[in-house]
């Protein structure tokens, strides 16, 4: 009898679990993205020198985010790519509120060409995305 009564109650929560996850599937994302610009820095918290062409001798370009309606604890991605290859990724961590800026940057080590870069929240979900061009 006690082991009916363990599995009935382990039913139940299981069923409470997965009807979270079902719902919050059907909210949407744990954040949303307000803005995504790629620039030549970030200072006091903006971005600052926002463009889609750096020139060669450029060292690093940044990828200014600022989301908003966190609803959680979170993480996203900044995945870089050039010339289709991923050529890094960084993490960054998210913590509940209305608003967060944060920003992450790639050292081009002289590789000029086409450059793209993804924003991805915790599931791997695209929240956006931007290119760019080094000459």
């Amino acid at each position: 009898m006690k082991h009916i009564a363990r599995c009935a109650i382990l039913t139940a929560v299981l069923a409470l679990l997965a009807g979270a996850a079902a719902a919050q599937a059907v909210a949407g994302p744990m954040v949303k993205l307000a803005r995504f610009v790629v620039c030549a820095g970030v200072e006091n918290r903006e971005p600052v020198g926002a463009a889609d062409t750096f020139p060669a001798a450029t060292e690093k370009v940044f990828v200014f985010v600022e989301l908003k309606e966190i609803a959680a604890d979170t993480e996203v991605a900044v995945v870089w790519y050039h010339n289709d290859s991923e050529a890094g990724r960084t993490t960054l961590a998210v913590r509940p509120g209305a608003r967060w800026r944060t920003h992450a940057y790639k050292t081009l080590h002289n590789r000029t060409g086409a450059w793209r870069v993804e924003l991805l929240d915790a599931g791997g979900a695209k929240l956006g995305d931007a290119s760019f061009t080094v000459e």
